[in-house]
């Protein structure tokens, strides 16, 4: 809706320019506000809650909540992607060596992700 006033508010300022006359009453006409943006980001405070709460998904030690803890843990440590985390195959996973082989990433490039011992003890746990 706002982008289709936009248009339209500059393509009557443009014929205003151009001499055709244009009631001023349209230009009076308010466009709505668009909301604010959702946070790009959480905050320390936030990520310190996430990480407590799946910490506590690990002390319950179902299939479910390992494997919920062990998919927030890979997120949010070593930097996968969703589609990336959907992706992997048990042959990806190098627990030994504490590392990921992840395939067909960003740009359809494969690369390695080295996981830190918070991200690697759910996987261990599995």
């Amino acid at each position: 809706m706002r982008a289709a006033l936009t248009r339209v508010f500059g393509l009557l300022h443009e014929l205003e320019e151009q001499g055709e006359p244009i009631a001023p009453s349209l230009f009076r006409v308010e466009q709505p506000q668009l909301p604010d943006p959702l946070p790009r980001a959480l905050s320390e405070g936030e990520i310190h809650t996430l990480e407590v709460a799946a910490c506590g998904w690990l002390s319950v030690a179902t299939s479910e909540t390992t494997l919920d803890a062990a998919c927030f843990f890979l997120l949010a440590h070593a930097g996968l992607r969703a589609s990336e985390l959907v992706d992997l195959r048990q042959a990806d996973v190098d627990l030994v060596q504490r590392r990921l082989y992840v395939r067909g990433g960003k740009g359809d490039r494969d690369r390695v992700v080295y996981l830190s011992a918070i991200a690697a003890k759910p996987c261990d746990s599995m």
